[in-house]
């Protein structure tokens, strides 16, 4: 898995979520297992200046505003020197709560994501039980499988995109949706549209 190099920010991935979210309905899947790979990171302290969303519906201030701020960004996070910030597991657990998640299993390369994880859950402000482990998905079996799978911005970041995503889509169980942001023709999956799966068979 990549090292951290793409600022993100909050809400980033809800449309994707949301549309996961329509999927996990329409199959009344209840009290699923979630795996997140590779949850964006942003200095903690700036995050709540970062325009939220789609990126696609914002205006030309909020992407001038992100470009300034993604070069500062970038700038103190290879300082080492602030704490870093994600949003997405806390976003996950939301937008699927009404499905009573067991868990979310968190994992990315980089310690200071994972991290960034602890804290959120020290801090309780998560609605499902979160765990979390340091894992290179180039390299490291997924030692857990879920219901639902999700990596957003992941696979393409990585040196090996096509091991990345076959790591990836063997962590997910029969009849498992997996959501992600590339496109690529998967076997035992069935494709339900750009970047959204579910499993067929083993």
């Amino acid at each position: 898995m990549a090292r951290i190099g793409t600022t993100t920010w909050i809400e980033r991935n809800e449309h994707l979520l949301y549309r996961l979210k329509t999927e996990v309905d329409h199959r009344e899947i209840q009290e699923p297992v979630i795996l997140d790979f590779g949850p964006g990171c942003m200095v903690d302290f700036l995050k709540d200046y970062m325009p939220k969303g789609n990126r696609r519906e914002w205006n030309l201030y909020h992407r001038l505003q992100r470009r300034f701020l993604k070069m500062i960004e970038i700038s103190l996070r290879q300082s080492h020197c602030f704490n870093l910030s994600t949003t997405e597991p806390e976003e996950i657990a939301r937008v699927l709560e009404e499905y009573s998640p067991q868990s979310i299993y968190v994992y990315d390369a980089e310690p200071r994501v994972i991290n960034a994880v602890q804290r959120k859950v020290e801090q309780n402000d998560l609605l499902v039980p979160v765990y979390y482990q340091i894992l290179d998905v180039t390299k490291d079996p997924v030692p857990q499988q879920g219901d639902i799978v999700i990596a957003y911005h992941v696979v393409e970041r990585t040196p090996n995109p096509e091991k990345s995503l076959d790591n990836i889509a063997r962590s997910v169980r029969v009849g498992g949706l997996l959501s992600v942001t590339t496109d690529w023709p998967l076997q035992d999956f069935e494709r339900l549209n750009a970047g959204l799966y579910v499993k067929t068979s083993d």
